[in-house]
């Protein structure tokens, strides 16, 4: 996940590691949502974002600590891409 934050990355590499088995594990499938949601912002698909983030959440429910650090991880990126409500967030339990 943390390659994604990384606009130099370039999309496949990500895209690669997210295929990896241990990305298929149930604690980490947020993240890898969360991957596809930060490349997808940037690429201006902000629809697409969105509806990532929600399957990243649905994903992190058994996770509620994972979930608050993904979401502050990629909060930065949406903010700048226009996806997803960092904006609107002063509590972070309203991402929840």
């Amino acid at each position: 996940m943390l390659l994604s934050l990384d606009p130099s990355t370039p999309a496949a590499d990500t895209t690669r590691l997210t295929s990896a088995a241990v990305a298929r594990m149930r604690r980490n499938r947020q993240f890898v949502r969360l991957s596809q949601a930060v490349l997808l912002g940037r690429a201006g698909l902000v629809t697409q974002a969105d509806a990532t983030m929600a399957e990243a959440r649905s994903a992190a429910a058994r996770y509620p600590l994972a979930h608050h650090l993904g979401l502050r991880l990629v909060a930065e990126s949406a903010h700048e891409h226009g996806w997803g409500e960092p904006a609107g967030c002063t509590n972070w339990t309203s991402w929840s």
